[in-house]
C-alpha cells in the first residue's frame, strides 16, 4: 500500500496546494487539469498516479488538500491521509463543463480563507473555458439532436452527456471501491441520475445486448469489452477506455467528446445496418 510518509520534503510547498489523486494521465489529461489549477494560483504538489514522480510523491504529505477523481483507486490513500496526516479530501470530476467548473470552485472555496485572491481565478478561467468552446460544442449538438446514449462509466458520463446533448437512458456503475458500496454510492448516484436514466450494475454481455435493443440506444460509451457488442448491434460506439488517444477531461475534453459523438452518431454507415434502415436515421 502506498503511504504518504517522510519528512524533509515539504520545502517549497505553499498553503494553497493540492495533490491530484486518481487521474491516470490518459492522453495527457492530467496536464490539462494541472494547468487549470496553476493558472488560478493553486500549486499542484503531486499527481498520483498519472505522470507521477517519485520526488513529488515524497512531498505529497505537505499538500493542503487532496482532490480525488477515481474513488475506487484512491480512497485507500485519501482516507488515511486525512485521518493520519490531517489532509482533507474532496471528490471531484473533470468530465464535462459543469463538473470541471465545480472542481475548480470547490478547490477555490477550500482555500478562500487562506488566500482570498484564489477566488479571482475560477470565474475568469471558467468563463474563458466555456465561452471558447461553447459555440463549437453547440454546433455539434444541433447536428445530432438528442441521440440516446448509455455507458459503463456512470458518474463521469453524466457530465459528458450534457455537453453534446446526449439523452441518457442507462449508465453502469460497476467500478469503485468498498467505500462506494452500497449505500453511499447509491445516494451519490441518485443525485446524478436524470429522470428516465437507469443506473445499474455492469451487465452480462447478453443482458447488455438486450438492454441496448430495448432502449433503442444510438450511442454506447465503453471500453474494449463492450465495443464488439455495440458494433454487432449496429450501435455507435465511443471509446472511454484507458487506451484512448484523445483527452476527454476538462473544457478541451468536452469539445473532443462532442466532436466524437457527432462523428459517430452522424456517420452514414448506420443507415446501412438493419436497425438503421428500420429507424431511418436522418442526421446530417
Amino acid at each position: 500500500m502506498l503511504k504518504l510518509v517522510g519528512t524533509g520534503y515539504t520545502q517549497g510547498i505553499g498553503p494553497v496546494s493540492v495533490n491530484i489523486l486518481g487521474d491516470f494521465n490518459i492522453a495527457g489529461e492530467v496536464w490539462i487539469i494541472r494547468d487549470y489549477f496553476e493558472k488560478m494560483g493553486v500549486q499542484v504538489v503531486a499527481t498520483i498516479t498519472g505522470d507521477g514522480r517519485v520526488d513529488d510523491i515524497r512531498r505529497a504529505h505537505g499538500a493542503a488538500l487532496n482532490l480525488v477523481q477515481c474513488s475506487g483507486s484512491m480512497m485507500h490513500l485519501a482516507t488515511p491521509a486525512s485521518e493520519e496526516r490531517g489532509i482533507p479530501f474532496k471528490r471531484v470530476s473533470y468530465f464535462g463543463i459543469e463538473d470541471m467548473a465545480q472542481a475548480l470552485y470547490d478547490a477555490a472555496g477550500f482555500f478562500a480563507e487562506r488566500s482570498p485572491a484564489s477566488w479571482t481565478g475560477p470565474p475568469a478561467l471558467v468563463r474563458r473555458g466555456t465561452l471558447h468552446h461553447h459555440a463549437q460544442i453547440d454546433r455539434y449538438r444541433r447536428k445530432t439532436p438528442g441521440p440516446q446514449g448509455c455507458g459503463v462509466r456512470g458518474r463521469r458520463l453524466q457530465g459528458l452527456f450534457a455537453g453534446p446533448g446526449v439523452t441518457p437512458v442507462g449508465n453502469g456503475h460497476g467500478d469503485g471501491g468498498f467505500a462506494d458500496r452500497p449505500a453511499r454510492r447509491l445516494r451519490r448516484t441518485a443525485q446524478l441520475v436524470r429522470r428516465g436514466d437507469h443506473h445499474r450494475r455492469r451487465l452480462h454481455p447478453l443482458e447488455l445486448s438486450s438492454f441496448l435493443q430495448e432502449k433503442q440506444v444510438d450511442l454506447f460509451i465503453g471500453g474494449v469489452k463492450e465495443r464488439p457488442i455495440a458494433y454487432k448491434l449496429g450501435v455507435g460506439f465511443c471509446d472511454h477506455n484507458h487506451e484512448r488517444k484523445e483527452p476527454l477531461a476538462g473544457f478541451t475534453g468536452m469539445l473532443n467528446f462532442a466532436r466524437e459523438v457527432y462523428n459517430t452518431v452522424a456517420s452514414p454507415v448506420w443507415k446501412l445496418t438493419p436497425r438503421g434502415r428500420k429507424r431511418e436515421l436522418s442526421w446530417s
